[in-house]
C-alpha cells in the first residue's frame, strides 16, 4: 500500500497530540518527535509513517517540508500546526495511534535541546549516516533508523 501521509499531516498530529499531554513544542522539539514517530512507527512495523524521509541537518535529524511549513508561520508555528486539517486520525490504526502515544510519551518530556543532543548520539542513524556530522544534507537511510529504533523501544501490541 502506498504512504499518503505527509510530514506536515504527522507533525500537526504531533503538535495535537503534545496540547492535549501538556507537553510544550516548538520546531526544533517537533521535527525531533516526528522523527521519533517515525523511527517508532518504522522499526515496529517496518512501514513509513510518512512519505517523505527525514535529512541530516546540522542540529540532527529534519524533515525539509515540515520546515518550509513552519517557515511561512513563523510567527505562530505550533499555532498553524494546531488548526492544519490532517487525516492521520482516520487513517492510522490502533496500533499505530498506540504506538504514537507512547512514543511521544516518553520523548515528549524532553526539551528541545536534550532531544537535538540525543540525536547526535554516535550509535545514532544521524551520526552515522553523517560520518559524525561531516556530511550534512542527506538522507538518512531508513535500515539505519529502523535498526536504531529497534534497540530503543519495546513492542507494543
Amino acid at each position: 500500500m502506498p504512504i499518503v501521509n505527509d510530514s506536515i499531516d504527522v507533525a500537526a498530529y504531533v503538535t495535537k497530540e503534545c496540547a492535549q499531554k501538556n507537553f510544550f513544542v516548538n520546531l526544533t522539539k517537533i521535527q525531533k518527535l516526528v522523527f521519533c514517530v517515525y523511527g517508532a512507527v518504522l522499526a515496529t512495523s517496518g512501514e513509513r509513517i510518512c512519505k517523505d524521509h527525514p535529512k541530516a541537518w546540522p542540529h540532527g535529524p529534519v524533515f525539509p517540508r515540515i520546515y518550509k511549513y513552519t517557515k511561512r508561520h513563523a510567527d505562530g508555528i505550533v499555532e498553524a500546526l494546531m488548526s492544519h486539517e490532517e487525516n492521520l486520525t482516520s487513517i492510522l490504526n490502533e496500533r499505530q495511534k498506540k504506538i504514537i502515544d507512547t512514543t511521544l510519551n516518553f520523548f515528549g518530556r524532553y526539551n528541545a535541546g536534550t532531544l537535538v543532543n540525543w540525536t547526535h548520539d554516535e550509535d545514532g542513524p544521524w551520526f552515522k549516516s553523517t560520518n559524525g556530522g561531516k556530511v550534512l544534507q542527506k538522507e538518512i537511510p531508513d535500515n539505519l533508523i529502523s535498526d536504531y529504533f529497534k534497540t530503543l523501544i519495546r513492542p507494543v501490541n
